[in-house]
């Protein structure tokens, strides 16, 4: 079950080196921690989604409401990989209808390059 929660507005992430550590360091790239929660991370998922805000393939506008919950085998919109049952993920409706999932890290590096993207 999805409990929908607010957007968090002072998210503060410091992604301008993620890219480039995770190309350096792919085997430590697979996993990040976050709060004391390790968290499995693809190795291209900072490339891929800067790709897809670039490309408009992932909104660059923050959702009204976010959900979150337990993985249900949909692959992650972010990084193209399966979120599993044992991970959390995020989920929200983008324009179109369509829904958005992404691995918790996956989400968060979504929010800091949507962000960063939408900087006068």
């Amino acid at each position: 079950m999805m409990l929908p929660s607010r957007s968090p507005p002072a998210l503060q992430l410091d992604v301008s080196n993620v890219e480039s550590w995770c190309a350096s360091n792919p085997s430590a790239c697979c996993s990040a921690e976050f709060l004391g929660v390790e968290m499995p991370v693809s190795p291209d998922a900072p490339r891929k989604i800067r790709e897809k805000l670039a490309a408009g393939r992932l909104p660059r506008d923050a959702p009204p409401m976010t959900a979150t919950g337990q993985g249900t085998g949909n692959l992650c919109d972010g990084c193209d990989t399966p979120i599993d049952r044992d991970q959390m993920q995020y989920e929200f409706e983008a324009p179109g209808r369509r829904f958005i999932r992404l691995h918790v890290w996956c989400g968060l590096l979504w929010e800091a390059y949507r962000r960063e993207a939408n900087q006068p």
